[in-house]
């Protein structure tokens, strides 16, 4: 009786997170928006090696604390409009270098979605002020569609380098915001080396408290 009833409990429908992804564009046709985007960037792609696969855009501490608070599918729908849940993600390197460019492209409009561009700590570069760093982090993300007016500065760190300053800088969402789910706030951070803008990140800041508790090693865990 209970394999018949187990049985049949298998065919209840039920909500998977990111059942519906899709990949409409292939590895080939990823590499090719990349190209295109770095060269138009004045990137000298031909000199660069190059390697792509897809890669998942979840972290599963922040999926664990939104489902201790919403259902699968509210937590699916809110993981889709901060970022996205699968991108095709093309290395451009040369072997021995430090230097290289990662670019991430969605798979389902072959759009590029981020850039990382990763440089030699010791390569050469601007020294901008706080206030000219923070400016330059504001167009950009104003460039990229977003409202500022709906975020606050969090934190403004610089790094000196041995030939330039490096600057991370973070904006988190008002309380108010519908990204935000419990004590978990979206943020996003926009890493600045020299005078060029070389990547952003997009995450949830979880809270501490319950980071720890749930990375604790105890036997409830």
């Amino acid at each position: 009786v209970l394999v018949v009833i187990l049985a049949g409990a298998a065919f209840i429908p039920a909500y998977r997170f990111g059942h519906d992804i899709k990949i409409y564009f292939s590895r080939s046709e990823a590499t090719g928006s990349a190209v295109a985007y770095l060269e138009g960037q004045g990137v000298k792609v031909q000199e660069y090696h190059h390697a792509a696969w897809l890669t998942e855009n979840v972290d599963p501490m922040t999926l664990r604390y939104m489902l201790e608070r919403l259902t699968i599918r509210e937590s699916e729908q809110l993981y889709r409009q901060s970022t996205r849940l699968e991108l095709w993600q093309v290395r451009f390197f040369k072997p021995m270098q430090k230097e290289e460019y990662l670019v991430f492209v969605d798979p389902t409009d072959n759009q590029v979605f981020a850039e990382r561009h990763i440089l030699d700590e010791n390569a050469p570069g601007a020294t901008l002020s706080a206030d000219a760093a923070r400016s330059l982090a504001e167009d950009f993300l104003q460039k990229k569609g977003y409202r500022l007016s709906d975020f606050e500065l969090q934190n403004s760190e610089s790094k000196k380098r041995k030939a330039r300053e490096d600057y991370t800088l973070t904006w988190q969402v008002k309380p108010d915001n519908p990204l935000n789910v419990g004590d978990a706030h979206y943020r996003i951070a926009v890493d600045i080396a020299g005078d060029q803008v070389v990547g952003t990140s997009r995450y949830f800041k979880l809270p501490e408290t319950w980071t720890r508790q749930r990375q604790a090693s105890h036997l409830a865990n």
